[in-house]
């Protein structure tokens, strides 16, 4: 198998820096594949920016909430014999 036929079934299995850095060797080696693989490595470079776009402010939302959600609500914990726990900055507090 190419190595041009390797990359790419790297990038089709999700291997995307393995995937860059054999564009990278085919570019620096073959000229007449030079512009193949320069076009490959911009445009898998662009999806990963892309895909890294979409979740980063998924993420700041979710931290955000848990964040908003653990200064508001005590988590309370009771055990079979009774005793209830509440979580404090200083951990598990007894009452």
């Amino acid at each position: 198998m190419s190595d041009l036929k390797k990359a790419n079934q790297l990038a089709r299995e999700g291997k995307i820096n393995d995937a860059i850095l054999l564009y990278r060797k085919i570019s620096g080696e073959n000229p007449n594949l030079k512009s193949i693989a320069t076009f490959n490595i911009q445009y898998l470079q662009s999806k990963v920016e892309r895909e890294f776009e979409q979740v980063t402010p998924k993420f700041s939302d979710l931290e955000a909430k848990i964040d908003g959600e653990f200064q508001q609500l005590d988590a309370i914990a009771a055990i079979p014999n009774g005793t209830f726990y509440s979580i404090s900055e200083d951990g598990w507090e007894s009452w």
